[in-house]
């Protein structure tokens, strides 16, 4: 008989201006950073991995960063699928970040449910050594899913992106390099995939890649998503595709799904075969995911110019 597992599945979606009103102003405190003299200058954050976080049962490990918020650690979703960073209204509290902006904006998770979110013009964070990194206008929202596991928001890699620089993820390794100046330093060797990938106007990265089909190939745009536990692909590719288990999954909201786990699914990155046991079934217009399942051990660079090379 099929079982029923809790997958936790994050995506930060589309925004949207609903109302303003007027926010008491923030000091700031960390009016020391200066930009780097480098053009070389990197800063390192471990990568933490949780295959748990409150009992939940994941099939792919959950990266987190622990970043400082005004002298206050936090532990953050590293999130290539959010096109925000966004912190708890708790985490914001403890931390006395203010609402500085007079927008009141709407962002959507995974399940479709809208959240209203101030609007932050930049917060700088500390990373382990002392170094700071500019996080570019982060999102204040109501978290309680993810705080009653234990996280104090979500980090976008792409809000921590500089001019003609890159973030260079890599999971083997477990740490995250913010790169600042040198594109010599952002480019993998013989990547899996390399292409201009990420939408400007939202940030986000769509990942073309093979579905092997009902003895069909047939091309299709997946999101990289490391906020993702799991991957997934739409219903038009699972026909006739044995279920394996059902899956419960909830986005920032709380609201939460049963969905279908099938297999096995035969995908390619590039010239790379992926076997994959096992895949989420989603229905209607979600889109497919490229997850933790599949990224696990990835190295993944994002250049400032909206390209992504991707070695599995």
């Amino acid at each position: 008989m099929p079982q029923l597992n809790i997958v936790f599945i994050l995506i930060v979606a589309s925004v949207l201006m609903i109302t303003c009103y007027s926010l008491d102003s923030v000091p700031d405190s960390s009016s020391s950073f200066k930009s780097p003299k480098s053009s070389n200058d990197i800063v390192t954050i471990p990568i933490h991995r949780h295959e748990k976080l409150a009992g939940l049962v994941a099939s792919g490990s959950i990266p987190i960063l622990n970043l400082k918020f005004n002298s206050h650690n936090g532990l953050f979703v590293l999130d290539t699928g959010a096109f925000r960073s966004v912190l708890s209204e708790q985490f914001a509290e403890k931390a006395n970040i203010k609402r500085t902006e007079t927008e009141v904006i709407s962002v959507r998770d995974s399940a479709g449910v809208e959240l209203k979110s101030s609007l932050l013009p930049q917060l700088r964070a500390v990373v382990q050594g002392g170094k700071e990194v500019e996080v570019f206008q982060p999102l204040i929202a109501p978290l309680q899913p993810l705080v009653d596991i234990g996280v104090d928001g979500v980090i976008s890699p792409q809000t921590l992106l500089t001019e003609h620089g890159c973030i260079n993820i890599n999971f083997k390794q477990n740490k995250l390099a913010i790169v600042r100046g040198d594109a010599g330093l952002c480019r993998l060797p013989n990547p899996s995939f390399s292409d201009l990938v990420i939408d400007h106007d939202d940030r986000k990265p769509m990942i073309k890649m093979s579905v092997l089909s009902n003895d069909d190939v047939k091309t299709e745009f997946f999101l990289l998503d490391t906020g993702a536990t799991s991957s997934q692909i739409p219903e038009k590719y699972t026909r006739g595709l044995p279920e394996i288990s059902k899956v419960e999954s909830f986005g920032i909201s709380g609201a939460r799904h049963v969905f279908r786990m099938v297999g096995p699914v035969e995908l390619e990155l590039g010239e790379t075969p992926i076997s994959v046991r096992s895949i989420k079934e989603v229905i209607g217009d979600e889109k497919a995911i490229l997850g933790m399942d599949i990224l696990g051990t990835a190295n993944i660079i994002m250049r400032s110019n909206g390209e992504v090379d991707i070695l599995l």
